[in-house]
C-alpha cells in the first residue's frame, strides 16, 4: 500500500470475494475458522469477503463487527480470531469443541460453556473494586490457547484464540 492508498483509505481486501454460502463455523477441536487455521496464509481469509474497516485491515487486523469477529495477521499469517457476543457485535455462526457444539442462543452461562467443552484448563475471577466479577474459561490446544470470557452477569461476551508464542 502506498501513500494514495492510505490518502483514499484503500482497503487491501477491497477484491476478496465472499465464498457464495459459506456457513460460518468456529472448530476450536481442529483451530480454525472456516477451515482457516492459526498459521495459515492470511490470502485464505479472502473466501470471507472484504475487511470492513480498511484502515485496520491495511495493519493486519481484519474486523468484521456487522458479522461480530475479527481476524489477525502478523507477517501474513493468522494469529488471531476474537468472536464478540454482545448486542452491538455478536457472532451468529456455530462454534464447536470437544466433539459438541456450543449452543449460541439464549444464555450462554458458564455451566452451558462447561457443557460443550469440558473442564477448562485453567479458570480465571477478575473481581473489579464495584464487587462485579469477570470470568475467563481457558482451553489450550495444539497451536492456540483459547478462552470464553464471561461478563459480570455471567454471560459469555467474547470467544478469542491466539498463537501460542
Amino acid at each position: 500500500m502506498g501513500f494514495f492508498d492510505d490518502l483514499f483509505n484503500r482497503n487491501p481486501t477491497r477484491d476478496w470475494q465472499a465464498e457464495k454460502n459459506l456457513v460460518l463455523v468456529l472448530d476450536i477441536d481442529q483451530e480454525a475458522f472456516c477451515g482457516i487455521a492459526i498459521g495459515d496464509d492470511a490470502r485464505r481469509l479472502s473466501k470471507l469477503g472484504p475487511a470492513e474497516d480498511a484502515a485496520s485491515a491495511r495493519n493486519g487486523w481484519y474486523r468484521y463487527p456487522s458479522r461480530g469477529f475479527d481476524v489477525t495477521a502478523e507477517q501474513g499469517r493468522v494469529v488471531e480470531f476474537q468472536f464478540r457476543f454482545d448486542p452491538d457485535e455478536t457472532y451468529r455462526g456455530r462454534v464447536r469443541i470437544n466433539g459438541n457444539e456450543l449452543p449460541l442462543t439464549g444464555d450462554i452461562t458458564e455451566g452451558v460453556i462447561l457443557q460443550a467443552a469440558g473442564k477448562p484448563t485453567e479458570r480465571i475471577v477478575d473481581d473489579d473494586p464495584e464487587g462485579a466479577q469477570e470470568i475467563t474459561l481457558r482451553y489450550g490446544k495444539a497451536r492456540a490457547d483459547w478462552q470464553f470470557e464471561l461478563n459480570e452477569e455471567g454471560r459469555l461476551s467474547s470467544i478469542w484464540g491466539g498463537k501460542r508464542d
